[in-house]
């Protein structure tokens, strides 16, 4: 084996590794571009979507407050109706005891 053979076999063998490495880098860059590529937008998606959903998921001090201005309006709708149910309740005892004064009195 004289040396010009043993250059084309060395620049052959170049040719097909260089081929096969070729081959490997564009296997690898599709599976990149599908898979993690893929993933990387996934997870930017949802850092964007939690950014946007965290002022309502994170932030309770807009619940509070709704729920305790609720609470106090319950509270004062419940205090109403029960003073005029009191009310309603002392004007027909009034009555009543009127009533069974005059009717005492007739009796007399």
């Amino acid at each position: 084996m004289d040396l010009d053979s043993f250059y084309k076999i060395a620049g052959l063998i170049s040719f097909i590794f260089g081929f096969i490495n070729f081959s490997i880098v564009v296997v690898a860059k599709i599976f990149w571009n599908l898979t993690f590529k893929k993933l990387e937008q996934d997870v930017a998606i949802l850092k964007e979507a939690e950014g946007k959903n965290s002022i309502v998921r994170h932030d309770f001090k807009n619940v509070t407050t709704s729920v305790y201005e609720r609470m106090d309006r319950l509270e004062a709708t419940l205090i109403k109706s029960i003073d005029e149910g009191i009310k309603t309740v002392t004007k027909i005892c009034d009555v009543e005891i009127r009533n069974i004064n005059r009717r005492i009195d007739e009796k007399k």
